[in-house]
């Protein structure tokens, strides 16, 4: 769905169009801007109102179908290792994404005067422990009207776990309804994203009339900061599988290169799944009955490179917007991005891209208006994202192998 070169194009007149109105201060371009900004919020609006919906039925349906999938010990090891290398990952991210974003210029922000306050925080902030206790889903319906994502986050997976317990004809009759639900929110998904390149125009073009160059500099070292995390991450899970199934280090990552180049050729784990197989059993030597069940599984529904973008994203746009992220907002991003990351496996393209990172804006507060913004130069960081999804897929294999003969 996503056509690079029609973003781009959109992307570069925006900015180019939008610098000259910031330089120049020409009347016409700047009251065009204006006049377009709302067009770019109401598709942004449409874009969010699907949003809740999709991610509930999402994690309901991923929960609710774990019951057969763990029948198996293999399987219940190997999701135990998708767990684990989700969880060092998102850690990783959250380490290092701070420090980054300090190499983020002042001026590359959003100026105070144009961010509109009451929209990132307008009530009197609560203490962590307060924030705690709101997050148990009390009233999921209020909880939806609010806005309010872990309460939903949290509500879904013990609905979804509870609908693992009951008679298999009303579990079925629940399962076949959420699938309705998240099928009918990709449509309307899909027809949001038919008008995408003009989104981003409307979205971008006044951001950049206010911004101006400093605009650039910033997607700029978006783009850079993100493929460096990927790099990172990627290292971190070659040193994982290496030290954990005693494979040298080197070998390990020449193993992993040509499913890398592939992944970066591509921007798809699919398409990538043929190549991770030919060089797991032929240069790690893992035998054909792991590797037939793991890597298609990991495929599916194991995307560290969807958990480390959330929260590039989020970092990101909170430095952009002048926001400091509390201890909770920590947490939130981490349990979010975890379980987007996890239910949001499987999305086709665009709203694999959108339905985690809005659920996770919306989490924290932050607005979403950037996001198209980020979107429209994902190429980049797409490809390390890939990359690093099936570096950690052949780290996965590797080390399931490591003890599969002891648990069949």
């Amino acid at each position: 769905m996503k056509n690079s070169l029609i973003l781009l194009t959109a992307l570069l007149l925006a900015l180019g169009l939008g610098i000259i109105a910031s330089v120049t201060q020409n009347t016409a371009l700047l009251s065009l801007a204006k006049w377009i900004e709302p067009i770019g919020v109401i598709w942004i609006g449409f874009l969010k109102m699907t949003m809740l919906p999709l991610v509930i039925s999402l994690l309901i349906t991923s929960v609710s179908s774990t019951r057969q999938i763990n029948n198996a010990p293999v399987l219940k090891r190997t999701l135990l290792v998708f767990l684990t290398l989700y969880v060092v990952s998102l850690i990783a991210a959250m380490v290092l994404m701070p420090l980054m974003m300090q190499l983020l210029p002042a001026s590359a922000s959003i100026p105070e005067n144009l961010i509109d306050t009451t929209a990132i925080s307008g009530e009197k902030p609560l203490s962590f422990l307060e924030q705690v206790v709101n997050w148990v889903p009390v009233n999921p319906f209020k909880s939806a009207a609010e806005g309010a994502i872990l309460p939903l986050v949290i509500f879904s997976i013990m609905f979804g776990l509870a609908v693992n317990h009951i008679a298999e004809e009303p579990k079925r009759i629940v399962i076949l309804f959420f699938q309705g639900v998240t099928e009918v929110m990709l449509k309307i998904v899909e027809w949001v994203l038919l008008i995408v390149p003009l989104g981003i125009f409307c979205v971008v073009f006044p951001l950049a009339s206010q911004m101006g160059v400093n605009l650039v500099g910033a997607l700029g070292f978006y783009v850079a900061v993100s493929v460096a995390l990927s790099v990172v991450c990627i290292l971190i899970v070659c040193l994982i599988a290496s030290f954990y199934t005693k494979t040298p280090l080197l070998s390990f990552m020449s193993a992993c290169l040509q499913p890398q180049f592939v992944a970066l050729g591509t921007q798809s784990s699919l398409a990538t799944l043929p190549t991770m197989v030919e060089a797991a059993e032929q240069k790690l030597h893992i035998p054909t009955h792991v590797t037939s069940m793991v890597l298609p599984l990991a495929v599916a529904i194991f995307k560290m490179g969807s958990a480390i973008a959330g929260v590039t994203y989020i970092f990101f746009a909170a430095r952009m917007y002048h926001v400091e992220l509390t201890l909770s907002q920590m947490l939130i991003i981490f349990v979010v991005a975890l379980a987007t990351a996890v239910g949001g496996a499987g999305l086709p393209s665009g709203a694999s891209f959108f339905a985690p990172i809005v659920t996770i804006f919306m989490a924290v507060g932050l607005p979403v208006e950037i996001i198209p913004v980020l979107f429209a130069v994902d190429t980049l960081p797409d490809m390390g994202q890939t990359a690093a999804n099936v570096t950690a897929d052949m780290g996965a294999v590797s080390m399931v192998a490591k003890n599969a003969d002891n648990v069949t």
